[in-house]
């Protein structure tokens, strides 16, 4: 189809179904909606940063993906400020409404301002690996559903898992092996192999998964356990979001003038701090303390991301930007689909475990148990209670 042709096409049916979805009447209706909005928003990422590379010269390209990059670090984290503060205000459909506009100013300015180069103009739909893409699309969607509901059923205790599991690794290796024998695959796989790219593609894994699990838990956290509202759960991760505002351009600049690992290891130590201060959290937490933590914990984003991103394309030939991106993109965000399941489901277990420990020591015969049982009946006879309703209320209270 051409890059730009696709790249158009994308952010107009992205900006239909963002309509689609804010007009739905029933949750299947939006489920569908949500699922072909997917599918069309899933060639945005990979086009941008293919047109990026091919728009600067090397040494501008860490400047560039510092100001692009903002796109992908920042609105996951004011995402959910903005989505809480129209939820709570206003209507929840609008939330998908917002992207219309934003959607016919962008193609708008993608058809005036964006030129195929010959490496990315049209080949034809016939030279599309469709076997390939086939075996990705059913190797990468049973492995989701795995990720999804594995937790819910129990893992691989349930048979459902077990059969997703099993078509997952059957068509992932079954692409790997067809993959590497063609001569222009829908994924160029072989691309790993260059150093460069293979390292800074298993660093954006990661990045993935600290980014989205983190972002996805922490307002989780505070609507449950502390009774936040969408909209200050939201504003618990948005401070971070404007000091990645601020961060992304400057460390565009430092690229050019550190070494990439130097850079990305200060990046991964700052993200292990911030993540060690979420070990140190009690009932007794306030806003403030999330807010700080949270800034701690994104800080380190800005210097893993751009150096990433700048020492992954820096060995590929423009020819393969198209695919390179593509890989790339996608194994950022396989990471944060991994990375929200493999949480979730620890947070599940432990929170099991915790809850049998506690039901352990809730016994008559336990003297913490018996001596705030007698302290709190204490209280509502001092209340004016009667005997028999003080003790049923002291054990409600207890418990």
């Amino acid at each position: 189809m051409g890059r730009k042709n696709y790249f158009m096409l994308s952010i107009a049916a992205f900006t239909a179904t963002s309509f689609a979805c804010g007009i739905s009447t029933s949750l299947p209706m939006l489920i569908f909606f949500r699922l072909l909005q997917g599918l069309a928003g899933g060639g945005l990422q990979p086009m941008q940063l293919s047109i990026v590379m091919d728009a600067f010269p090397p040494e501008k390209r860490g400047t560039a993906f510092g100001i692009t990059g903002l796109t992908m670090i920042v609105a996951p984290i004011l995402g959910p400020t903005l989505g809480g503060f129209i939820t709570d205000s206003f209507d929840w459909r609008w939330i998908f409404f917002m992207n219309v506009p934003v959607g016919i100013l962008a193609l708008f300015l993608v058809n005036r301002l964006v030129t195929d180069p010959e490496h990315a103009k049209a080949k034809g739909l016939l030279s599309i690996d469709y076997v390939g893409l086939t075996l990705i699309v059913v190797g990468l969607g049973a492995m989701q559903v795995v990720l999804d509901k594995g937790q819910e059923d129990d893992w691989f205790d349930s048979r459902f898992i077990l059969i997703f599991t099993l078509i997952s690794v059957s068509a992932l290796l079954a692409a790997i092996a067809w993959l590497l024998r063609q001569k222009d695959p829908v994924i160029d796989i072989r691309l790993m192999a260059t150093r460069s790219f293979g390292m800074a593609s298993l660093m954006i894994f990661f990045v993935g998964v600290t980014l989205y699990a983190s972002s996805t838990m922490l307002p989780l956290l505070v609507q449950s356990e502390f009774g936040y509202d969408a909209t200050t759960a939201g504003l618990v991760l948005s401070p971070g979001g404007f000091a990645l505002i601020i961060l992304m351009p400057v460390v565009g600049k430092l690229v050019n003038r550190f070494q990439a690992k130097h850079l990305i290891a200060f990046g991964m130590l700052t993200i292990s701090i911030g993540m060690w201060m979420t070990s140190n959290l009690t009932p007794q937490i306030d806003y403030n303390t999330f807010v700080m933590m949270r800034v701690v914990q994104v800080l380190g984003l800005p210097f893993l991301f751009i150096p990433c991103s700048t020492m992954a394309f820096s060995g590929i030939p423009p020819e393969k930007g198209n695919k390179a991106s593509a890989l790339y993109s996608m194994l950022r965000n396989l990471g944060g689909s991994i990375g929200i399941s493999l949480l979730m489901s620890y947070e599940t277990r432990h929170q099991q475990i915790h809850q049998s420990i506690l039901v352990e020591h809730l016994s008559p015969t336990h003297p913490a148990y018996t001596t705030m049982l007698a302290h709190y009946t204490q209280v509502f006879l001092n209340l004016g209670l009667s005997s028999a309703a003080a003790a049923t209320k002291g054990l409600k209270h207890d418990l």
